[in-house]
């Protein structure tokens, strides 16, 4: 049920992103219509409105099925767990792919259109590039050094300093699986703070305080916000990281906080977007001086390539707060199919994952005086003499069972618990199967369960010879 509604929701607000950023492309703004430099007038003509209300009735119809797609590939998930997924998988590509590729194809018709029709940017001399280095030269004092991202993450590391995250991270290998992915998105968020500040600066106008007044604006708040958002992920993960290490009565709270820190930098994004917008059409509508870079060339297909520009990584042209890489240069179609290859491996690998764990049997076996249990997700074994107590139960103890590491989806909990009053668990349970085997080691509980009664008692009184045999 949980996962259906995250699903759902999450779906419906990605949608309506895209449709909000996508979507406004077909409106005329900064000289521009869906990503073509025209004439304000131009935007009137008949050729051009039809083109425009056509794709605003395509993805208007397009949007809609998707509203309602997305929360109806959830709906698996109230049965198994892989065929949501999976199906989700392939409606999460069929979609972005398609959202794309509608907007390219309406981009590419209006750019031929202006060809033809011979539609220069108003009658001021355009460029296709422009440079103001007095503006270069003063913008980068303006945006955050990046040392300063080492502010979050030695924040991460202080909670190492206590003995009880050291040994929830010793004994529990979700405690440095955590360590070792906040890590990696520090990372990420270092790398994109270093694209931006590559990106270099827009020129607008003639006059240099124009262009040095946006261009302070946009690199100061961005890169501020990058770093906002690194330091709370780093306040996320360290409330997250402490309470799982010390008290399971407060687990949810956990929780509650990781949202909430993880969900203030996302407001604040949108803040600082409409905010910077706003100040930069107030600047722009004083200007007398216009400069028009008509680069349109170089974004005939919907996508940047230019082979002698020597940036990666430029501002999209469809959405101001995005970037995309320049495919005119080797190292950006390396880093697109890199990308590509690697997105599409994770989406692959996690369907397997959880494919393997739906339906892959729970096996038990004896081999001498070692027991193996063997999963869909994570195996154990243990030798017989390290089993302190073997009963057979008519169900789960009465326990506070929190998942650490695997699949806890309410038909099954697969992997590594912790019980409140059991203390480390490996479950390997379906929850409507009955009885469940609890077999006792010094180190952990393993909870296990049949896909028969019999089956399940054979597993007992197994173990059980052979821990008087011993």
């Amino acid at each position: 049920m949980m996962l259906f509604w995250i699903l759902a929701i999450t779906d419906l607000i990605m949608v309506g992103i895209t449709w909000a950023v996508y979507g406004s492309s077909a409106t005329y703004r900064d000289g521009m219509l869906l990503g073509v430099h025209l004439p304000e007038s131009a935007a009137s003509l008949p050729p051009v409105v039809q083109l425009t209300d056509s794709y605003k009735k395509r993805i208007r119809q397009f949007y809609l099925l998707h509203l309602f797609l997305g929360v109806a590939v959830a709906a698996p998930f109230f049965w198994r767990t892989s065929v949501a997924m999976i199906l989700w998988c392939i409606w999460l590509c069929v979609f972005l792919i398609r959202a794309v590729s509608l907007l390219y194809s309406a981009h590419r018709q209006l750019y031929l259109l202006k060809q033809d029709l011979k539609l220069c940017n108003r009658a001021e001399e355009s460029f296709t590039a422009a440079v103001d280095t007095h503006t270069a030269t003063q913008t980068g004092k303006a945006k955050l050094p990046l040392y300063w991202h080492l502010l979050p993450l030695v924040m991460v590391f202080i909670p190492l300093f206590f003995s009880s995250v050291r040994n929830y991270i010793h004994a529990d290998t979700t405690g440095l699986l955590f360590l070792v992915t906040w890590i990696a998105v520090w990372l990420l968020f270092l790398l994109i703070a270093w694209c931006y500040s590559k990106t270099g600066n827009r020129i607008y106008s003639a006059h240099t305080e124009i262009n040095l007044a946006i261009n302070m604006q946009e690199h100061r708040s961005w890169s501020w916000m990058f770093f906002f958002y690194s330091l709370c992920n780093s306040l996320a993960f360290i409330s997250e990281l402490i309470f799982l290490a010390n008290d399971l009565e407060w687990y949810w709270w956990s929780h509650l906080l990781f949202f909430i820190f993880q969900t203030i930098p996302i407001v604040t994004i949108f803040v600082i977007y409409f905010r910077v917008k706003k100040k930069k059409a107030q600047i722009l509508a004083a200007d007398d001086a216009p400069i028009y870079v008509d680069d349109d060339y170089y974004w005939r297909n919907g996508w940047y390539n230019n082979p002698v520009d020597p940036r990666l990584i430029v501002p999209d042209r469809f959405c101001g707060t995005n970037f995309t890489t320049n495919m005119g240069r080797p190292a950006g179609k390396i880093l697109t199919a890199g990308l590509a290859v690697v997105v599409a491996g994770l989406l692959i690998w996690m369907c397997g994952l959880f494919l393997r764990m739906d339906f892959v049997p729970v096996q038990m076996s004896i081999d001498g005086t070692q027991v193996s249990i063997t999963s869909g997700y994570t195996d154990t074994s243990f030798s017989t003499d390290e089993i302190l107590d073997l009963q057979l139960l008519d169900s789960l103890p009465d326990d506070s069972f929190v998942r650490s590491n695997g699949s806890a989806d309410g038909h099954q909990l697969l992997g590594v618990f912790r019980g409140k009053k059991t203390g480390p668990c490996r479950m390997y349970v379906e929850l409507d199967e009955s009885p469940v085997l609890s077999i006792q080691t010094d180190e952990y509980t393993v909870f296990l369960t049949a896909p028969t009664k019999i089956q399940a008692e054979n597993w007992y009184q197994e173990l059980k010879d052979h821990m008087f045999d011993n």
